[in-house]
C-alpha cells in the first residue's frame, strides 16, 4: 500500500509542471503517484505526479511526507531498524546492557546518516532531500 499524507493549513503554492504552467494551490494530498491540489477557488484537483519535473515531484513529496527514499537509503533504513530490533532483543533477555545497546543504536544511526551525507556529497541527493531523510532516520 503507498503512502498518502494529508496536508492542511498550508498557504496555497505554486507548483510548475513540464510545461512551465505555474499551478497555484494547496497541496492536499499525495501519494506515490497523484497529487491533489485545493485551487484558489476552492475547487480540488488531482494530477498525476508524472506531470512535474523531478524537483516538484521531491518537493511535493517533502511537503506531503511521502518521498520514497533511493534504494540505497532505503536499505540502510532496514539494517538499521533490524539492527535496532535485535539490540532491543538483546537487552531485553539480558545478553546486552542498556547502556551497551544504547552506544550501539547511536553507532547505527550514524552509519545511515553518513550514507545519506555520502549521497548529498555525491549529488545523488539534494539538500532538501537529504535533511528529510536524515530527519527519519530510525
Amino acid at each position: 500500500m503507498a503512502a498518502t499524507n494529508t496536508i492542511s493549513s498550508v498557504p496555497p503554492q505554486g507548483y510548475t509542471n513540464h510545461a512551465g504552467h505555474v499551478l497555484a494551490g494547496t497541496l492536499v494530498s499525495a501519494d506515490a503517484r497523484h497529487v491533489t491540489l485545493r485551487l484558489p477557488g476552492g475547487a480540488t484537483r488531482s494530477l498525476p505526479l508524472s506531470i512535474f519535473p523531478p524537483s516538484e515531484r521531491e518537493r511535493i513529496g517533502i511537503e506531503s511526507g511521502t518521498l520514497a527514499p533511493p534504494p540505497a537509503v532505503a536499505e540502510a533504513f532496514e539494517r538499521c531498524r533490524l539492527a535496532l530490533q535485535r539490540l532491543d532483543v538483546l537487552v531485553k533477555v539480558g545478553q546486552q546492557s542498556e547502556e551497551s545497546a544504547d552506544e550501539r543504536r547511536d553507532l547505527e544511526r550514524r552509519a545511515v546518516r553518513a550514507i545519506i551525507a555520502d549521497l548529498e556529497k555525491e549529488q545523488r541527493l539534494s539538500p532538501a532531500a537529504a535533511a528529510y531523510f536524515t530527519d527519519r532516520v530510525p
